[in-house]
């Protein structure tokens, strides 16, 4: 279900705010809700930041301003250690 621009009349606190990129995934998980789209917090971190991020959602990461936003950090795929992929037959 695309978004359409008129969505955002239900969230009146966001018009006419550029929201910060750390803020960004939290602001579009609670429009997805208000949507009534199931959706989750690390989905909408990829979505933003694209490519590898670590994610820290520490509890006194999320409780402090901005609330709801975790800690994001990317990370070049250089640091990542090698990928294997089993398939089991």
């Amino acid at each position: 279900l695309p978004l359409h621009a008129n969505d955002c009349n239900q969230c009146p606190q966001y018009r006419d705010v550029a929201p910060v990129k750390e803020e960004l995934p939290s602001l579009v998980l609670s429009v997805e809700r208000r949507l009534g789209i199931a959706a989750g917090l690390q989905d909408r971190v990829i979505q933003v930041y694209g490519g590898v991020v670590h994610m820290d959602f520490h509890k006194s990461i999320m409780e402090a301003p901005p609330a709801n936003a975790g800690k994001y950090t990317p990370l070049s795929p250089s640091q990542l250690p090698p990928l294997r992929l089993l398939v089991a037959q």
